[in-house]
């Protein structure tokens, strides 16, 4: 008998959510996480009474999300704070972008080709060939940059972007934070997996290990560990660090291995008192790039009179990890933040900078739609898996490893959430 009906590798959220999903069904799983905390790349940190999450990371249409569905599935629904307002902060003034409206000005110009075809053009060419004036290319750039996770729009997918807008437009939701925070939704996908398995951290896999061209398990520092299946919840470009590529077709290889993430520099700030209220969204123009108060959305993660802001400006990969150049665009950064709010520098109790070159799996781009990243099975091994945000969830940021989320578990058991 096998050790475990199922190895996950990564306790990201992902990894966890999928993990939780199979041992509620009955499944002996096994989570294991090379680092000494669970969450990955959406890791909560605790910081002098904060709850400091690693980037922004709010939840895409709310209560209509891929993550809600998972969370009901597993008899705990979610409950939001909605974003109230969507500020665009360009040559001193402040425009408000309603989410439904911006979905409304899109489709308006979306013509009479479809959200398919359109995945293959790119948001520059799309308001060139349409004739854009510059207030209305801010609109969209800006709403590239929010939704698509995509500010660079000579790549950025207008039909990835129409849809993701679309779908703003039916759930009237653009973004919102889960009540609570993100640590509850960890302990609850934490708790399932712990069922009928275990979540086991400072764990790194070794390989994955293979015989007779069948997955048998991986292998850790400890020894092997034996798997009637095993998931891979790693961004695909890892994943043959792990796993021998001779195994898989050059194709399949190749393609995992050259997805280009989204990559960005996070600013974090504590701070005494409140600089600004309300559940809003802030986008600056120059540098473009968003920030939100997380403590807004939900007070428990700051102590009383206290606040937390956090502020992600997405750049190219390359130029995070140049360290000279990631220091200059920081510095280019929060000089703008303090202009926008000039009380914030007398008010910092601490501050946190990340320098990310991966943020999300994949950048929703026209060379890397849905149909084109790896789908939730790998060829030539018919159980081994893949889940997370470099996967063929649909949508954009973490929603896509959401829904990868639903269709690798829908692809290994046969039912959907």
């Amino acid at each position: 008998m096998k050790d475990y009906d199922f190895i996950v590798i990564g306790a990201g959220i992902n990894g966890l959510a999928l993990g939780a999903l199979l041992s509620k069904d009955g499944a002996r799983v096994l989570v294991l996480e090379k680092s000494r905390e669970i969450g990955g790349r959406a890791w909560v940190q605790e910081r002098e009474g904060f709850q400091v999450d690693y980037g922004m990371h709010l939840v895409r249409f709310g209560r209509e999300s891929a993550l809600a569905g998972i969370c009901a599935d597993l008899d705990h629904p979610l409950e939001f704070h909605n974003v109230e307002s969507t500020y665009l902060v360009a040559d001193g003034s402040q425009l408000e972008i309603p989410a439904r409206g911006a979905s409304q000005s899109m489709n308006m110009f979306a013509g009479d080709l479809s959200l398919d075809e359109l995945k293959r053009v790119s948001l520059k060419a799309w308001m060139d060939e349409k004739g854009m004036g510059r207030r209305i290319r801010r609109l969209f750039t800006a709403t590239s940059a929010t939704l698509n996770v995509n500010p660079f729009v000579e790549r950025s997918s207008v039909g990835e972007l129409l849809l993701n807008l679309k779908k703003v437009g039916e759930s009237e939701v653009g973004a919102a934070y889960p009540v609570g925070g993100w640590q509850p939704i960890f302990r609850l996908f934490q708790d399932w997996v712990g069922k009928n398995g275990e979540v086991r951290t400072a764990a790194p896999v070794e390989s994955i290990v293979v015989q007779g061209g069948r997955i048998v398990g991986v292998r850790t520092r400890e020894g092997n560990i034996s798997a009637e299946r095993v998931v891979s919840s790693i961004p695909c470009q890892g994943l043959f660090n792990i796993l021998d590529e001779k195994l898989c077709p050059p194709v399949f290889v190749a393609k995992c291995r050259g997805f280009r993430p989204t990559a960005g520099i996070v600013l974090d700030y504590g701070i005494s008192g409140t600089i600004s209220e309300g559940r809003n969204l802030w986008c600056l123009w120059e540098p473009l790039s968003y920030g939100f108060f997380s403590s807004n959305f939900e007070p428990r993660l700051a102590p009383p009179n206290r606040q937390i802001l956090t502020w992600f400006y997405p750049l190219e990969k390359f130029q995070v990890e140049d360290k000279e150049a990631a220091r200059g665009f920081e510095a280019k950064l929060e000089k703008e933040i303090f202009s926008l709010f000039p009380a914030l520098p007398e008010r910092i109790k601490w501050r946190r900078s990340l320098f990310l070159p991966v943020v999300d799996g994949a950048e929703v781009s026209v060379d890397q739609i849905q149909e084109d990243r790896p789908g939730s099975t790998v060829p030539g091994l018919d159980n081994l898996f893949l889940v997370g945000d470099s996967v063929g969830g649909e949508g954009a940021g973490g929603d896509i490893g959401h829904n990868s989320v639903r269709q690798c578990y829908s692809v290994i058991t046969g039912k959907k959430i």
